[in-house]
């Protein structure tokens, strides 16, 4: 969790626009850019995540986006 809030609150993250801010975490976790595909379902996630009430302990959007790619096979593994 603590590593998700900090690379969701990069400067090289933060004021990016939503589908470049995508590409950009992508590119930080996956080391490739962003593909078109996942781009939409990330912007999908971000504003159905930011549309649901949330409690002040829990993730914000964009940390739980970071959450699910820090998370991902694609990180954590190398083919």
């Amino acid at each position: 969790v603590a590593r998700a809030r900090a690379l969701a609150a990069l400067p090289a993250v933060a004021g990016l626009a939503d589908a470049q801010r995508i590409d950009r975490l992508d590119r930080l976790t996956n080391a490739r850019p962003a593909e078109a595909d996942e781009i939409a379902l990330g912007v999908s996630f971000i504003k159905e995540a930011a549309a649901e009430k949330t409690a002040p302990n829990r993730l914000s959007p964009w940390e739980q986006y970071a959450q699910v790619l820090l998370l991902g096979n694609e990180f954590a593994f190398v083919d």
